[in-house]
């Protein structure tokens, strides 16, 4: 089935080419997102989801493959993001993830795990919102995991006070109830930070919005 897959498309052909000393990791790579998904997704023929899988089933990779959970969380993350874009898959995906595929996710949720590997509490509640059911909560945890891997002094778990990763069941609402995104450690004085999705027209009229009021509220009744 892989050499029918490899034969039927150019690009897989040329990944395995371009990386003969990477066939095996390719080939585990391959197999491991068909029993994530299925036997014929579109996934399993991406280039580039199975390179950044096959990188990190590496043995230069296995203390951040470990740190998340090993083989078995991986492919539960697969699972669970079934619905997103990939580099090959045309219109596949669902609207809410815009234009972020499943290996940049992959490398977020991995890379930010390996940082937080020291602190399980808060790695939880960011692996939490990966594990929604509901998509809108999945692309707001990945946006936050983006920055995280981006900035990683700066959101390095011995700066970090607590996570509360609540977002919104829809894109571009206001979660009025909602707490802080994150609370930093910096001495007696807070410092939250708070993750939006937003539009042009959400961005507009945030000012003077209620829920915003509201949610800015609960920040100082936490402290």
């Amino acid at each position: 089935a892989l050499k029918t897959d490899i034969n039927a498309s150019a690009e897989l052909k040329n990944l395995f080419v371009k990386n003969i000393d990477k066939t095996d990791e390719l080939s585990d790579a391959w197999k491991l997102v068909r029993e994530s998904i299925a036997e014929g997704t579109q996934f399993s023929k991406d280039p580039k989801t199975l390179e950044k899988i096959a990188d990190y089933l590496s043995p230069k990779n296995s203390d951040k493959l470990q740190a998340i959970g090993g083989i078995d969380e991986l492919k539960s993350f697969i699972t669970r993001h079934k619905d997103v874009p990939c580099y090959t898959c045309g219109n596949g995906g669902l609207p809410v993830f815009g234009n972020r595929t499943l290996d940049e996710m992959i490398e977020n949720f991995v890379e930010v795990g390996y940082n937080f590997r020291n602190s399980p509490t808060l790695w939880n509640k960011l692996k939490m919102g990966t594990e929604s059911a509901n998509a809108a909560m999945r692309e707001g945890t990945q946006h936050t995991l983006e920055v995280f891997k981006k900035n990683s002094t700066k959101y390095s778990p011995s700066r970090i006070e607590d996570l509360d990763m609540k977002f919104e069941a829809v894109l571009d609402d206001i979660c009025e109830n909602c707490r802080f995104d994150v609370k930093f450690k910096l001495g007696n004085t807070p410092r939250f930070e708070e993750f939006k999705s937003y539009n042009s027209n959400t961005w507009a009229s945030i000012k003077n919005s209620e829920k915003f009021t509201k949610q800015f509220k609960r920040y100082l009744q936490d402290n």
